[in-house]
């Protein structure tokens, strides 16, 4: 190949490898300004930013949804009571939640403006008949710190198990999808610290129950068992001619309070026991507890009341360390319990009020 042809030939392939870096520019060119064409205008961010280092400011929460308006009010770090409900105790767990959930709660993607959209995000306001739960956080001095209706969810949790949901701060008509841990609905279970009765079934070893003075059923029953280990209760002093309708009919009323589900609570004078079914339950250790349950409005309330029915003349304990617990156990419930009425399921108020004709049937025939 003679001089020429290999010059010719080096600036053939010259001009190709130019041209094929001018085409990879371009394509990078167009690339990188479909990127930025593309890219979204909202960055993510925090709700509230400034929160975090003011939790502690904090003195009152209100959360407001259909049922109305829960009040929450701090008298120390650790005390928190609802308003509403002549200052029952609050549950402080519930409330840290919360807390840091405003505190880190992100914005993660601008949505509607649209205030006739809002019903599609569930984020209409609660007190205009909307389906949105309102959370509100004041300082002492009364400044609104943070404000927030919080609506639908979207999706799944994701691993650590923050969800998304749909969300506008305060007045302002913007909505969001947002990220955290603001999962708490409005519900009584939820903001009142109702976890007082916390004695296993085991230490149960009796109850008597006493119908109510207009009830229909006349006579009243006691159900018990000789030691922790035996399951069922067992009717006592059986109507002669009749036997139980099933081994383990007693269980119900007898196990009721080592699983009590309470939904709201409101002060005792608010509320009328006359009529009320009295059940006494008695531990292994001596503690009576004392129930009153009334339907009232066809929702069953119950009242509480702790009793020491250790013997007189009874040997002094010989554990002191247990001795004290259940003393503590006694002051701890009653102070709790005093002066308050508490809500249960209708299915919970059932068990409660047992009658013995509903666990009898004539005896059969030997």
């Amino acid at each position: 190949m003679s001089n020429s042809q290999r010059s010719l030939r080096e600036k053939f392939l010259m001009a190709l490898f130019g041209l094929a870096a001018l085409t990879i520019l371009a394509a990078v060119f167009a690339v990188s300004l479909h990127e930025r064409a593309t890219e979204p205008k909202f960055q993510p961010t925090l709700a509230f930013p400034f929160l975090d280092g003011r939790l502690d400011h904090i003195t009152k929460i209100q959360v407001t949804s259909l049922d109305g308006t829960l009040t929450l009010n701090r008298r120390s770090a650790t005390d928190w009571v609802i308003e509403e409900k002549n200052n029952y105790p609050a549950e402080v767990t519930s409330i840290r939640r919360l807390l840091i959930g405003l505190a880190d709660l992100e914005l993660v993607e601008a949505k509607t403006s649209r205030r006739d959209w809002y019903q599609h995000l569930g984020l209409e306001d609660p007190e205009e008949g909307g389906s949105a739960v309102r959370f509100k956080a004041y300082e002492a001095n009364g400044e609104l710190l943070a404000e927030v209706f919080v609506g639908m969810e979207q999706g799944l949790p994701d691993m650590n198990g923050a969800s998304y949901r749909y969300v506008r701060l305060g007045q302002n008509p913007q909505t969001y999808l947002s990220r955290g841990q603001l999962d708490l609905g409005p519900t009584m279970d939820v903001w009142a610290n109702l976890d007082f009765l916390t004695l296993e079934r085991a230490r149960y070893q009796s109850v008597t129950s006493v119908p109510g003075k207009n009830s229909e059923e006349r006579r009243g029953f006691t159900a018990s068992r000789a030691t922790p280990e035996a399951y069922n209760f067992t009717l006592e002093k059986m109507p002669l001619g009749y036997q139980p309708t099933a081994p383990g009919i007693a269980n119900g009323v007898g196990s009721a309070l080592a699983s009590m589900s309470i939904m709201d609570v409101t002060s005792a004078a608010d509320l009328s026991f006359a009529d009320a079914t009295e059940l006494y339950y008695r531990t292994f250790d001596d503690i009576q507890i004392e129930v009153k349950v009334a339907d009232i409005d066809n929702q069953y309330w119950l009242q509480m009341a702790a009793r020491d029915v250790r013997p007189e003349g009874a040997p002094a304990p010989i554990d002191a360390a247990a001795e004290a617990a259940r003393q503590d156990l006694i002051a701890a419930l009653n102070g709790r319990t005093e002066d308050w009425a508490f809500k249960v399921p209708d299915w919970k108020g059932d068990q409660l009020t047992m009658t013995l004709s509903n666990m009898i049937q004539v005896k059969e025939a030997e």
